[in-house]
């Protein structure tokens, strides 16, 4: 249970990172002290360190092309295992761009490890659904 509470905090935070606006630096400043040192995040068949993730995204809120970006976990289950964790998460997303509103989301898998830092992640892997305009 204690386990539950402190990844469900980790995962908050991930999530709130991505969205635009006021405290943007902050939010992802904090993403890298998420991640073990050596993480990895995987979209299909392309392969990043976290800075390589972290920082596109940055530039992209931070941009004009988009407006109003929110990420969101809509539904989780998590399995621990000592110290251990598997994470899946149903996620949604909107912004708009030219002045229409997109919706989209996805799932993401989080594989997680409590270290003397507590709970990090190791890797995340995900596929967006299709966008709706």
């Amino acid at each position: 249970m204690q386990a539950e509470v402190a990844i469900n905090a980790l995962i908050k935070q991930f999530f709130a990172a991505f969205s635009s606006g006021p405290g943007l630096d902050e939010r992802i400043d904090a993403l890298y002290g998420l991640f073990v040192p050596k993480a990895v995040v995987v979209r299909g068949t392309e392969q990043w360190s976290v800075a390589e993730f972290v920082e596109p995204r940055r530039t992209l809120l931070a941009g004009t092309s988009l407006g109003g970006f929110s990420e969101w976990e809509e539904d989780c289950s998590t399995t621990v295992n000592g110290n251990l964790a598997l994470r899946w998460s149903r996620y949604s997303k909107s912004w708009t761009q030219a002045g229409q509103l997109h919706t989209g989301g996805g799932q993401k898998a989080f594989s997680l490890v409590e270290g003397d830092e507590g709970w990090r992640i190791v890797s995340l892997t995900w596929r967006d659904d299709e966008i709706t305009p």
